[in-house]
C-alpha cells in the first residue's frame, strides 16, 4: 500500500510512503486479514503472479524472498519518500483459540504473525534454514533505494617495514573503519529458562588497512586497546578472497592464523574443503600495541601484476556455537571454530560485520607501479549496486552473496524452511555505531534506517524535499 502526505501530493502523484513487507497474513483467495497457519496465505513465495507457489513446490520456494522482492521492486518504481520494511525483531509466534475475530478467513488454532519459515515475516538472522539471507536480500535493495558509497581508490604503492610502526601507514588510503565497543558480555534472559551467555569478546577490531608493493601486500588491522599474546586461542584470523569467486570457504579462498602463530610467523592456509585447509606459506607478522601487521607475497595469494581485487575481513575469538568455554565469566577460554560462519554475529569480533567484507581495488593506475595492462576489473564487492533480476539466482548453499554479500543476491536471497519456534536463537552482533573512525568505512551499514517498535524499518531515501 502506498500513501500521499496531503491532498496536493496526492494530486500530483507524489508518494510520500510505501509498504513492503516479507509475506503477509492475508488470503489470496478472500483477501482478508488471516492466521499464517489458515489457507491460501501470501507467504514468502507468494507472488502475484505465481500465488500458489509454496503449495506447489515446497520449502525449496521459501528460500528465495519472492514476495519481498515483488514488492520493493515495486517501491522502487514507485520511488516514495519512506518506505517502510515489515518486519525486524518479531519473534513473538503468538497464538489464539480463533483469528481474527471475524469475517472468512477465520482461523481455529491461529498464529497471526509467525509460523513456520514460510509463513513468517522477519528478515532478521537467525540460526537454521533461513539464516541471515533475507539480511542481505534487504541490504541490497536498501543500497539500491538510498545508493551507496563508490568504493575508494587505493593511495599508490609503499613498502612497509615490520619494524617502524604505525607512522609510515599515515598516507596509506584508504581506511576501513569498523564498529568501536561491540564486544562486551552477553548474558541475557531468553525464552523460558533460555539464558544466552558469551564472554568471548577480547580484541575491539576498529579498522585496517592494506599497503602494497610490487611483491608483496601488507595487511595491518587496529584495535581498540592492545592486542592480546599470540598464544590466545582463536586469535585475529585474517580471512582473505582473491578471485571473487563462489569457491572456498564462504568464498574466501586464504586464512592466516587459523593454525596458531609463532611469536613472529603466521601460517597463510588455503581452503581446500569447506574449512578444511592446508599450509600455502609461513609469513612474517609484528604486533605493536594497537597495531598488527601481516606481511604477504603476492605470489603466495596466487596474485600477478597490479590489476586485483582483495576482499577480506578479520575476526578474533570466533568460536563455535556449541562451544561453552572452559572457566567462568571473563575468564572464559574458548578454543573451536569449525566454519559455522553465522558465528561470525555471535562471538567474538568480526570486521566488518557478518558475512560483508571490505574490498581493496588495484590497478596499475592507482598503484603507480608498471603492471599487467591486463582487463581493469569492475567488481566493487562491497558496494557494488545491482538491479532487480526477474529470475532468482543459484546460490551457493552457505554463502547467500558474494560482494560482501548483497550483490550476487541481487533481489531474492536463500533462506530456506524450519520452523520458527520459541527456541529459534537470535542471532545479533551489538554492534554500536563507530563515532571515531566511520567516516572511511567501505562496507554499507543500514544507515538512517530506523527501527519501528521492533517489528519494522522506516527507510528514508536520501534526497532532499
Amino acid at each position: 500500500a502506498y500513501y500521499y502526505g496531503n491532498e496536493a501530493d496526492e494530486k500530483a502523484g507524489t508518494v510520500e510512503q510505501i509498504t513492503v513487507g516479507v509475506a503477509q497474513n492475508a488470503s489470496y483467495i478472500t483477501h482478508e486479514l488471516a492466521a499464517m497457519n489458515g489457507h491460501n496465505i501470501m507467504g514468502r513465495s507468494y507472488t502475484s503472479t505465481y500465488q500458489d507457489r509454496y503449495e506447489k513446490e515446497g520449502d525449496e520456494a521459501s528460500k528465495w524472498g519472492y514476495n519481498f522482492a515483488e514488492q520493493f521492486t515495486y517501491a522502487l518504481e514507485v520511488d516514495p519518500k519512506v518506505i517502510f520494511v515489515t518486519g525486524w525483531n518479531e519473534w513473538n509466534a503468538s497464538r489464539y483459540t480463533q483469528w481474527p475475530d471475524e469475517g472468512n478467513a477465520i482461523v481455529t488454532n491461529g498464529f497471526p504473525d509467525q509460523f513456520n519459515d514460510e509463513f513468517s515475516r522477519d528478515l532478521e538472522p537467525s540460526r537454521g534454514a533461513l539464516s541471515d539471507h533475507y539480511y542481505y536480500q534487504l541490504v541490497n535493495f536498501v543500497r539500491q533505494y538510498k545508493g551507496a558509497n563508490p568504493v575508494p581508490t587505493p593511495s599508490t604503492a609503499a613498502t612497509i617495514d615490520l619494524t617502524q610502526g604505525y607512522d609510515q601507514w599515515q598516507n596509506v588510503e584508504p581506511y576501513y573503519a569498523a564498529y568501536i565497543g561491540n564486544t562486551d558480555d552477553r548474558n541475557a534472559q531468553g525464552y523460558g529458562d533460555l539464558v544466552y551467555q558469551d564472554y568471548s569478546g577480547r580484541n575491539d577490531i576498529i579498522g585496517a588497512q592494506i599497503a602494497r608493493d610490487g611483491e608483496y601486500i601488507w595487511f595491518l588491522v587496529e584495535c581498540a586497546e592492545n592486542i592480546t599474546a599470540s598464544t590466545d586461542n582463536l586469535w585475529m584470523n585474517l580471512y582473505i578472497d582473491c578471485d571473487q569467486a563462489n569457491d572456498g570457504w564462504n568464498t574466501f579462498d586464504f586464512v592466516v592464523n587459523k593454525t596458531a602463530p609463532s611469536a613472529t610467523t603466521s601460517v597463510l592456509e588455503k581452503f581446500t574443503d569447506g574449512y578444511t585447509s592446508e599450509k600455502v606459506a609461513d609469513v612474517e607478522y609484528t604486533v605493536d600495541g594497537r597495531y598488527m601487521t601481516v606481511k604477504i607475497p603476492k605470489s603466495a595469494l596466487g596474485i600477478q601484476g597490479e590489476t586485483y581485487t582483495i576482499n577480506f575481513a578479520w575476526t578474533d575469538n570466533v568460536h563455535d556455537a556449541s562451544d561453552t568455554g572452559t572457566g567462568e565469566g571473563d575468564a572464559t577460554v574458548y578454543s573451536t571454530f569449525s566454519g559455522d560462519i553465522l558465528d561470525f554475529y555471535t562471538s567474538g569480533d568480526v570486521a566488518p560485520g557478518g558475512r560483508f567484507k571490505f574490498s581493496y581495488i588495484s590497478t596499475p593506475e592507482n598503484s603507480g607501479l608498471t603492471g599487467d595492462e591486463t582487463e581493469e576489473t569492475t567488481e566493487a564487492p562491497t558496494e557494488e549496486l545491482t538491479e532487480a533480476p526477474t529470475d532468482p539466482v543459484e546460490l551457493p548453499t552457505e554463502t547467500p552473496t558474494e560482494e560482501t554479500e548483497p550483490s550476487t543476491a541481487e533481489t531474492t536471497a536463500p533462506a530456506t524452511s524450519e520452523t520458527v519456534s520459541e527456541s529459534s536463537e537470535i542471532l545479533t552482533t551489538g554492534e554500536s555505531e563507530n563515532t571515531e573512525q566511520g567516516c572511511q568505512s567501505m562496507t554499507l551499514s543500514l544507515a538512517t534506517v530506523l527501527v519501528a517498535a521492533g517489528a519494522a524499518l522506516v527507510l528514508y531515501r536520501k534526497k532532499e524535499y
